[in-house]
C-alpha cells in the first residue's frame, strides 16, 4: 500500500510538471504513463510488439525533451531513433532468450518467447539496426545536417555509431553481452569513449564555423 501511495504520489507530480512545461509535453507524458502501463502488464508477453512498444517509448523519451526545449524533432532522427532503439530492444530479448530460463515448452518466462526464436530475434535485430545506419546515412547527406554539423562530421559520427551497435550484437552473438544494452553502456569503457569522439567532433565543427 505504501509503495502504491507513493507511486501515485509521484505521478502526481511529474503530471504537475509536464502542465508547468507544457501542453505538449503534458500529452506525451500522459501517453508514455499509458504505453508503460500496457506494456507492464500485458504487451510484454505479446512476441515483437513488445520490442516496437520499447522502441517507442524511447522515442517518446525523446519527444519529451525536444518539447521541454520546444525544439521540434525532424523526420530523420524520428525514424532513426525508432530504428535504433527497436534493434536494442530486440537485442536486450535476445540476451534474456539466451541466458534467463525457459518452461518445459521452451518459452521464455515471462515473454511470449521461445528459445527457437533466437535466430529470428538476432536477424531482425540486426536489420533494424542497418536501417538506423542507411536512414542516418541519408540524413547526412540531406540539406537538413548542414544546419547542425558539416558533411565530414556526420560522416565521423555515421562511423562511430555503426561501430558501436555492431559491437553490441557481436557481443550479444556471442553470449557476452550481460545486460541491456543501455546499461551495459553506461558500464563499458568503449562505450564512453566513443561518446566522447562525437562530443569532441561536433564541439571543434561548431567551434571552426
Amino acid at each position: 500500500m505504501l509503495g502504491g501511495g507513493l507511486g501515485l504520489c509521484w505521478l502526481a507530480i511529474g503530471f504537475g510538471l509536464g502542465a508547468v512545461v507544457g501542453i505538449d509535453f503534458l500529452v506525451i507524458l500522459a501517453i508514455y504513463t499509458l504505453l508503460t502501463l500496457a506494456y507492464s502488464t500485458i504487451l510484454k508477453t505479446v512476441p515483437v510488439l513488445d520490442v516496437l512498444v520499447l522502441g517507442v517509448l524511447f522515442y517518446l523519451r525523446l519527444q519529451a525533451g525536444a518539447d521541454a526545449i520546444e525544439q521540434p524533432v525532424v523526420p530523420w532522427l524520428a525514424i532513426f531513433s525508432l530504428l535504433f532503439f527497436s534493434s536494442l530492444a530486440f537485442a536486450k530479448r535476445y540476451v534474456e532468450m539466451i541466458r534467463k530460463p525457459d518452461d518445459d515448452n521452451g518459452t521464455l518466462l515471462g515473454r511470449g518467447y521461445q528459445t527457437k526464436d533466437s535466430l529470428f530475434v538476432l536477424g531482425f535485430g540486426a536489420a533494424l539496426a542497418v536501417g538506423s545506419l542507411l536512414v542516418f546515412l541519408l540524413y547526412a547527406f540531406s540539406g537538413q545536417s548542414q544546419a547542425l554539423s558539416t558533411n565530414d562530421v556526420a560522416m565521423a559520427c555515421l562511423g562511430v555509431i555503426s561501430y558501436w551497435i555492431m559491437r553490441i550484437w557481436f557481443l550479444a552473438a556471442r553470449g557476452e553481452l550481460d545486460d541491456d544494452p543501455v546499461l551495459f553502456a553506461l558500464k563499458d569503457r568503449v562505450s564512453y569513449l566513443l561518446a566522447s569522439i562525437v562530443v569532441l567532433a561536433l564541439v571543434l565543427d561548431q567551434w571552426s564555423r
